[in-house]
C-alpha cells in the first residue's frame, strides 16, 4: 500500500488537479502568515477568527495532498 501511494505521489498529476492543490496551498499559506503575524504583533483575535483560520490551514493541506495524489491515465 505504501508503495501504491508513493507512485501516485510522484507520478504526473493533471493541469486541474496541480491547478487545485496550487490554491489550496496558498489559502493556507496565507491563513498560516496571518496567525504567524498576529502571534508575532501580540494582536489578540477572537478564537471564532482562531478557529476559521486553523481550519483553514488544515482544509487547505488535506486538498494539497489529495489532489497531489491523483494521476494521469496514459493509453498503452
Amino acid at each position: 500500500m505504501i508503495r501504491n501511494i508513493k507512485k501516485l505521489w510522484l507520478s504526473e498529476t493533471p493541469k486541474l488537479w496541480k491547478y487545485i492543490r496550487n490554491i489550496s496551498a496558498s489559502i493556507s499559506a496565507i491563513a498560516t502568515a496571518i496567525l504567524a503575524a498576529e502571534t508575532a504583533a501580540g494582536i489578540d483575535l477572537s478564537n471564532k477568527y482562531k478557529d476559521i483560520i486553523a481550519l483553514c490551514i488544515a482544509i487547505g493541506a488535506g486538498i494539497s495532498a489529495f489532489s497531489q495524489l491523483h494521476k494521469t491515465k496514459k493509453d498503452d
